[in-house]
């Protein structure tokens, strides 16, 4: 008998603390982004992990407030609760401005694929650009050899801000999409909320530069015409060379910039920092 009750409490005790899972705290300017799922959607082994990694698309949204009601208030901020992992989760963030860094290469694309994959590029690097192919870089990638080593390549560094001005267009920022790279969570980790306005901010540095330093070579070519490929990519290069911040110049208007702001409730500051570093990778 006592054994059935030592069982029973130490259950009760996992129980107890599994539930705990699902406190909240939240001070003064947090909000929270609590989203459930819906473990119906489990009818195999594969939906079981997806429901695990919580990457199955989410059956509800809702937000939290410091303002509004809690469970406790205490000194420290206020205590909500919520059903735990893996059936609810919930994510919090601050309403202020967050700071952001973003790195990019220039790369001058020569040719691609039908979806945009690149199959041939140039790198800038401080000697001149230097070309690679989709096939040679991942030979060296799978041969252990990095594709770049020896190669002094600049870094164009951008320092700047945005802040939440929206929150329920904000937290769409914390949606999983029916997407298939979500069915291999350990291949494909997740990236929600700030992570993920990251990286759509990165994303559109890269592009935007790639597209500035392939209207620069259009523009030599036409330009141009009667030199050869490798004399067209050299002048593309001088002129580049010769003034990196000039790359990036404009990105804070981009078309781009205003899609994320629209679709994820921010404003970006167009007050910018440019820094440029050489590495070796």
């Amino acid at each position: 008998m006592r054994g059935a009750r030592g069982a029973a409490a130490g259950v009760a005790l996992l129980l107890a603390v599994y539930a705990l899972t699902g406190l909240l705290l939240l001070g003064r300017g947090e909000v929270a982004v609590v989203l459930r799922y819906d473990p119906k959607r489990v009818r195999s082994i594969d939906e079981l992990i997806l429901f695990i990694y919580r990457v199955l698309p989410e059956s509800g949204v809702e937000t939290l407030h410091y303002e509004d009601r809690a469970l406790l208030s205490t000194p420290l901020g206020r205590f909500y609760w919520h059903p735990p992992k893996p059936f609810y989760v919930h994510y919090k963030f601050k309403l202020r401005p967050r700071e952001y860094e973003l790195r990019t290469t220039v790369i001058l694309p020569l040719a691609t694929d039908e979806g945009g994959r690149l199959l041939l590029w140039s790198l800038l690097t401080k000697e001149g650009f230097k070309t690679f192919s989709l096939y040679d870089y991942i030979r060296d990638v799978l041969s252990g050899r990095s594709p770049y080593e020896g190669l002094e390549v600049p870094i164009i560094s951008i320092d700047g801000r945005y802040r939440v001005v929206d929150v329920d267009r904000f937290i769409e920022a914390y949606r999983v999409e029916e997407n298939e790279t979500y069915r291999y969570p350990w291949l494909y980790p997740k990236r929600r909320g700030h992570s993920l306005i990251g990286d759509l901010l990165g994303n559109a540095l890269q592009v935007y530069v790639m597209n500035k330093t392939y209207s620069t070579y259009r523009y030599v070519s036409q330009s141009h015409p009667d030199l050869t490929l490798e004399e067209r990519i050299q002048m593309t290069y001088e002129i580049i060379s010769s003034d990196l911040p000039a790359v990036v110049e404009g990105f804070e208007e981009n078309p781009e910039i205003t899609r994320i702001e629209e679709r994820y409730g921010i404003e970006v500051s167009r007050e910018l920092q440019i820094r440029i570093e050489y590495i070796t990778p």
